[in-house]
């Protein structure tokens, strides 16, 4: 059996994973915690003037020399009222007078604050940050928790991307789990295409979610998918997509995770069951998916399942537009149509014969639930079905199995139908079909 979704590049089909993300553009448009924090981060910078105890080290209080001093406080009152040039002039008087290594580290930090404020001179800025590092007697441990968050956001958010995970890793090693810090750190590593340092943060990133029983971040995931896609691990990738459609169901991340697990299987009870979920989630987007389910289906005696999709491609009109292919996918809407005819009119002969028989497997009751199954007949079809697996027996009962469990989830028995693909053995065929709609399940 041919999967058509080979006919479509992988990455035309994962751009997130087959290609890199766009390091510069757009990257931080889809998940922005680094820049919503940098201007608050700047604006919070605290002064270690005399009249602002606890800004430094409790064992070291040096004071301002009054000179500098009032021009500080000059330029203290005028940042805020946006008198930036006043500021300047102030601060430029500070500078201008005999100064000890406080005084100079004072008149350091008022420079960065209007900076900040101006929104200009960044690279003064951060070596003005830098700078202040080389007093650590000056800061208490907020004060220098504060200093390392300054720098990597600010870092980060101008290209520096070894800084940025310099002084990421040390604003975590006094909050190991903030999460801006892993943003910034797993993103830093990342777009300095370190990998495999950036795979290890997100992983954390998205642990720390789960035990919180948080929703993880879609773009953390999709950064995890990429950093194992440019390591080769594409089971990882594959993972990866698993636990996005969990969490953000949306046809487009089916329609990737589905790509990807069917263009290598070949066994057609898996691929019908794949099929299956595709259609179910909203994620086929070709007259050709259509038709091979259609014609699967039909294939394995579901002619009441292969009229409803063929119909459906009809409708949408993405079969029978194509001059080559219209009489061929006419002739099969016409076979199940008729299949589906004669399937419905034995129906209840059917159920007659199977109840007085005296079958000592379960063939006969989940061959009728099949039957029901496929003519969209879900309440009797979780009768004969569990019918049929209790009696036990019959061949392949992981197709039954599967059809059961699709059955109580259309019904919304969700729990049932859990547990129902659970029951699918590890080493079956459909052992990949049955764990994709267990994550289905939890949409």
């Amino acid at each position: 059996m041919v999967v058509t979704a080979t006919s479509r590049r992988w990455r035309d089909v994962c751009p997130a994973t087959g290609g890199k993300l766009d390091r510069e553009r757009g990257f931080m448009r889809a998940n922005n915690s680094v820049l919503t924090v940098l201007r608050s981060l700047i604006a919070s910078a605290a002064f270690a003037l005399a009249l602002a105890p606890g800004a430094f080290a409790a064992e070291k209080k040096p004071t301002v020399s009054p000179k500098v001093a009032a021009a500080l406080q000059a330029a203290q009152k005028a940042i805020p009222a946006k008198q930036f040039e006043e500021a300047a002039k102030k601060i430029a008087e500070a500078e201008a007078v005999k100064k000890t290594d406080f005084d100079q580290y004072q008149i350091n930090e008022f420079k960065a604050y209007l900076y900040g404020n101006q929104g200009g001179n960044i690279p003064e800025l951060i070596d003005l940050y830098e700078k202040s590092l080389e007093f650590p007697q000056w800061f208490d441990a907020k004060g220098l928790l504060q200093r390392y968050k300054q720098l990597s956001v600010v870092t980060f958010n101008n290209k520096m991307y070894d800084k940025a995970a310099k002084y990421a890793k040390q604003w975590l090693e006094q909050e190991p789990n903030d999460k801006t810090a892993l943003d910034v750190l797993s993103k830093a590593y990342y777009l300095n295409k370190n990998y495999a340092d950036a795979r290890q943060v997100l992983d954390t990133m998205l642990g720390n979610a789960e035990k919180a029983g948080e929703k993880p971040d879609e773009m953390t995931i999709k950064l995890a998918q990429s950093c194992a896609s440019e390591m080769g691990d594409e089971a990882s990738v594959v993972k990866g997509f698993e636990k996005l459609v969990r969490h953000y169901p949306t046809p487009e991340n089916w329609e990737k995770l589905l790509f990807n697990n069917m263009r290598a299987e070949r066994n057609d009870q898996a691929l019908l069951n794949m099929y299956r979920l595709q259609a179910d989630v909203g994620a086929m987007t070709s007259g050709e998916q259509y038709a091979e389910y259609g014609r699967l289906a039909l294939a394995q005696a579901m002619p009441g399942e292969a009229k409803r999709i063929v119909e459906k491609g009809f409708e949408l009109k993405v079969l029978g537009v194509n001059a080559k292919e219209k009489v061929r996918q006419q002739q099969l809407l016409n076979d199940a149509k008729k299949k589906t005819t004669e399937d419905l009119a034995s129906l209840p002969q059917l159920e007659k014969d199977v109840r007085a028989s005296k079958s000592t497997t379960g063939q006969v009751e989940a061959g009728l639930g099949l039957a029901y199954f496929s003519n969209d007949m879900d309440d009797q079809a979780i009768e004969w079905l569990e019918a049929g697996l209790k009696k036990g027996g019959m061949k392949e009962p992981d197709n039954y199995r599967m059809a059961l469990g699709v059955a109580y989830l259309r019904k919304g028995n969700k729990d049932q139908a859990r547990a129902t693909f659970a029951a699918v053995q590890a080493g079956s065929p459909l052992a990949k079909a049955a764990n994709l709609w267990t994550i289905r399940t939890y949409n």
